[in-house]
């Protein structure tokens, strides 16, 4: 083998590498995702992927794909609005938007955040319990966001959306 035949060759598994590894965090994306939507059973309507790098528009269909990126934090990064409301059919409603963060920690194991300062929830994949703990999680944080919004509002309006997910 040529130095330039050796080169490619790296060239080659690494770029194998890296598609493995892409497609490993959108599997396990995809799996994420289906089991919080079940967690929730959410409509289907009352969902959507959304890019967090821009802002979504709001007449688009993203796929997951389109809405994860891997950032310079070496975590890819993943959007999910949810609409939440009163009782269907009735207005206002109000879209939450979740960034997710997520690595792969171990073969079948990923670090799971909802915040750069999170120290995140380890979810091995074939383990359903970690899916929940992390659920439960997510759930408390939107609750308490909920809860604290009337006692937070005056002093801090600007500072409504910063716990690891955004209203808008």
């Amino acid at each position: 083998m040529s130095k330039f035949e050796e080169l490619c060759s790296a060239y080659k598994q690494a770029v194998d590498a890296w598609w493995a590894y892409r497609d490993d965090a959108f599997q396990f994306a995809q799996m994420l995702i289906t089991r919080y939507l079940t967690y929730l059973e959410i409509p289907l309507c009352d969902w959507r992927f959304v890019p967090v790098e821009q802002d979504p528009e709001s007449t688009r269909t993203y796929n997951c794909l389109e809405a994860m990126h891997l950032s310079p934090d070496m975590l890819w990064h993943l959007g999910l609005q949810i609409a939440v409301y009163g009782a269907p059919n009735e207005y206002p409603r109000q879209r939450l938007t979740m960034h997710l963060l997520f690595r792969k920690a171990a073969p079948q194991t990923f670090l799971v955040k909802i915040a750069a300062n999170d120290p995140g929830h380890t979810i091995a994949v074939d383990n359903e319990d970690t899916f929940t703990v992390f659920f439960d999680f997510l759930q408390v944080q939107i609750l308490r966001h909920f809860q604290d919004r009337p006692r937070n509002f005056p002093q801090h309006p600007a500072s409504l959306g910063e716990i690891g997910f955004i209203d808008q």
